[in-house]
């Protein structure tokens, strides 16, 4: 009834109180005042990655930019040795980074279960090579 009201549910890193038993982030409610400092942020979406980015050195953007300094390499061995037999198994590799989704912790642990499928796969991999 009546006007709906927006309200966005987040987990900031720095004000975000942890589940005393999961350890996870609990998400705060912020009203509509909100809507604005969202758009500030999307305009600044330019400075990302670079020198003046503010969550630069956050876990979530570390662990991203490991994780693609260990994909291009994993790509740039699975290229070096690839045939037309091996083709599934190559693109079932390439395909290792849209398993990691989500931020924080749920990010963590999904890198965490990628690495791991990462290793099974590269072991098949070196195993197969003719």
């Amino acid at each position: 009834e009546g006007a709906p009201r927006r309200s966005y549910h987040l987990a900031p890193p720095l004000f975000a109180r942890k589940d005393p038993i999961s350890g996870r982030p609990l998400k705060m409610e912020f009203g509509p005042w909100f809507t604005p400092v969202l758009r500030g942020l999307a305009r600044l979406r330019s400075l990302r990655g670079g020198l003046l980015d503010p969550f630069r050195w956050s876990n979530d953007r570390r662990l991203d930019r490991e994780l693609l300094t260990q994909y291009e390499a994993t790509i740039t061995e699975v290229l070096a040795t690839l045939d037309g037999e091996r083709i599934d198994l190559a693109a079932a590799i390439a395909a290792l980074p849209t398993t990691v989704r989500g931020y924080g912790v749920v990010r963590e642990q999904a890198a965490h279960a990628m690495q791991s499928r990462r290793e099974d796969l590269l072991k098949q991999w070196r195993t197969e090579r003719r």
